[in-house]
């Protein structure tokens, strides 16, 4: 898998918030290649990937931007939006 879902991954996983939306344990699904959310470029990915807990199931956005074609990725913004919780900023 890609170093950006890997991340998003771990991110959603060890967020307090979005344990407490979904409950524990968060599973993280394949990235949804048909959303028109998802794009995925050289120095820029904006993935759609769906998420499930013990309480509740929802969608996680994320952007993943670098500074180089080779660079580093870092997750520049990541949005939970659950059934009960129609969107919340995470990062």
């Amino acid at each position: 898998s890609q170093p950006y879902y890997s991340m998003a991954a771990e991110l959603i996983q060890d967020s307090g918030p979005a344990r407490q939306v979904l409950g524990e344990p968060i599973r993280v699904g394949d990235v949804d290649v048909g959303s028109k959310f998802t794009s995925i470029g050289a120095q820029h990915a904006n993935i759609t990937v769906g998420v499930r807990g013990s309480r509740d199931t929802g969608t996680m956005y994320v952007h993943a931007v670098r500074d180089l074609p080779l660079g580093p990725w870092s997750i520049d913004q990541l949005n939970l939006a659950a059934k009960s919780v129609p969107g919340q900023l995470l990062r």
